[in-house]
């Protein structure tokens, strides 16, 4: 099921990069976030790991040991780093494909 949820994140990351244009250009911020794939998909990966627990009950990486909110917090923070490391890894995948890596 993690497939899924990173699969969710990188669409999220796709779609804010190529397909949102019209954030682009207000805020430097904003745009250096919508350049980097490792950063959106740190972001993509705590909105999709909130989205994964309404729709399950229980937040992906939710087996992390937990220790009330501090565990909750840390699984969180675990599966948006490891979303972080997808996203990245794929938009690097997806560049040498078509031959645009560096």
């Amino acid at each position: 099921m993690p497939l899924t949820y990173w699969m969710a994140a990188y669409a999220l990351v796709f779609f804010g990069q190529n397909k949102m244009s019209y954030l682009r250009g207000h805020l430097g911020f904003l745009d250096r976030l919508l350049e980097c794939a490792y950063c959106c998909g740190f972001w993509a990966g705590w909105a999709v790991w909130f989205a994964s627990w309404f729709i399950e009950g229980d937040p992906v990486f939710a087996a992390v040991p937990q220790a009330g909110m501090p565990g909750l917090a840390l699984a969180g923070t675990a599966w948006a780093f490891s979303s972080a490391t997808f996203c990245y890894a794929v938009e690097v995948l997806l560049k040498h494909l078509e031959g645009e890596a560096e």
